[in-house]
């Protein structure tokens, strides 16, 4: 495998370039899904006259909560790994085989990736098409409403996945 540069070699480098591109990438996305997890936590009344939360009625917020991790941790891993090859730090530890760190950490983020967003997406579809009992909204249209006040819309996760 040949040797990952340091400094502007890595700078001028494609995988640099390919960093660049999924630290934005992947900025848009935890700004999008923070933006519906934030927005998008409502008080709903329920039908004896109690309130609860708008994830805790119509669920799936944990899968939301998973592809929030698993993009926070890959941005972070991104920026790690750009200042590790820009300062040249990847020069100081020989032990470590750098190129197929890389390639082994980046598959599998890729996958993990992956997964996150199919769970998502899959969230964002039931959310769109999930109606409770006599409810006459699924959750998508419970925060279209101008009487529930939310930023928050499904295109948010669309916009994630």
């Amino acid at each position: 495998m040949a040797q990952i540069p340091k400094g502007l070699g890595y700078i001028k480098s494609v995988p640099f370039f390919l960093n660049i591109g999924s630290f934005v990438v992947l900025l848009i996305a935890l700004g999008t899904l923070g933006t519906f997890l934030d927005k998008g936590s409502q008080d709903v009344l329920l039908k004896g006259g109690g309130k609860t939360n708008s994830f805790d009625y119509w669920g799936k917020k944990g899968r939301l909560d998973f592809g929030m991790f698993v993009i926070v941790v890959s941005w972070l891993i991104v920026i790690l790994m750009v200042a590790l090859f820009v300062t040249g730090l990847h020069e100081k530890v020989t032990i470590i085989n750098w190129p197929l760190t890389v390639a082994i950490n980046m598959v599998i983020w890729g996958v993990l990736l992956f997964i996150a967003v199919c769970v998502i997406a899959d969230t964002a579809r039931q959310y769109d098409e999930k109606k409770f009992g006599t409810d006459p909204w699924s959750f998508c249209d419970f925060l279209k409403k101008d009487w529930v006040g939310s930023d928050a819309r499904c295109g948010h996760l669309v916009g994630a996945a």
